[in-house]
């Protein structure tokens, strides 16, 4: 995390998905921590590529 701390800060929007619809466990605009930073991507239709169109899907977005 000494490494983290270094880096300078950067405002943006990051997406990410996951194959399970997921929506019961949360709301529209609420906040949250996300312990782990893997597979995060600044274009949603990588993320497309990545988890699919079709099927259960949640895609967040990480402000």
């Amino acid at each position: 995390m000494t490494a983290l701390h270094k880096l300078k800060s950067r405002q943006m929007t990051l997406y990410r998905g996951v194959k399970v619809d997921v929506s019961k466990y949360y709301t529209a605009g609420q906040r949250g921590v996300w312990w782990g930073c893997s597979t995060l991507t600044m274009s949603i239709g990588a993320l497309q590529e990545c988890i699919g169109t079709t099927g259960a899907r949640t895609m967040f977005m990480i402000e």
